[in-house]
């Protein structure tokens, strides 16, 4: 499993504070991209090459340079994905990073009510994750998994071996929401590929005068 794009993949970044923070891009970037007095203060790249004093005009006196552009423009992407990541990924993979730190969290707080919400997530979810994730799986995943409705129920099963039923409902839920998990890489990888082409035209620029000229 720890081949695949799980949702722990995104967890180191996703919870960073300042990419919760980029939530707020869209909003708070519109008004200074579209602000005419405070473009002047962001347009510094113009001292090294012509290319960053072109940009868009948007008809009302207000030329936006097209490094700003980009980096907003890779802002919101990002801040889309950091929403994304808020809302669908599961608050036990944001609380803890492995299964191992799930169980050692949870094992000992669980409630009757919260094994059997367990019980009943596995017992809708088991045969679309053995099918899609029987090569990762490790064995007690598979026994609890294989269970054909006959007695002990899952919920007896969790509840004589909690270990082994937390663990297999962590990596359930790691791998749930597929489509969602793919749109995040998506929305990461070209919204950083944007954010960073001002960084690395100016870098490409700076270099250029100081070491081909």
């Amino acid at each position: 499993m720890d081949q695949k794009l799980v949702w722990t993949t995104f967890r180191g970044l996703s919870n960073a504070q300042i990419m919760k923070s980029t939530i707020l891009i869209p909003f708070l970037g519109y008004w200074i991209v579209f602000n005419q007095s405070l473009l002047p203060y962001f347009d510094l790249h113009g001292a090294f090459s012509d290319a960053f004093s072109n940009g868009f005009d948007t008809g009302k006196n207000i030329k936006i340079p097209t490094h700003i552009l980009q980096a907003y423009f890779g802002l919101s992407l990002i801040a889309l994905g950091s929403l994304l990541y808020q809302i669908r990924c599961p608050l036990e993979i944001k609380k803890y990073g492995s299964s191992t730190e799930y169980l050692l969290g949870e094992q000992d707080l669980l409630t009757e009510y919260q094994i059997a919400q367990i019980a009943e997530y596995i017992d809708e979810n088991k045969h679309h994750y053995f099918d899609e994730e029987f090569d990762y799986m490790s064995a007690n995943d598979r026994n609890l998994v294989s269970y054909d409705g006959k007695w002990p129920s899952m919920y007896d099963k969790i509840q004589n071996n909690k270990g082994a039923g937390l663990s297999l409902f962590y990596n359930m839920l790691n791998c749930d929401y597929t489509k969602t998990r793919w749109s995040l890489i998506i929305l990461y990888t070209v919204g950083f590929y944007f954010f960073s082409i001002p960084s690395i035209k100016t870098f490409c620029e700076v270099f250029s005068l100081l070491f081909l000229k």
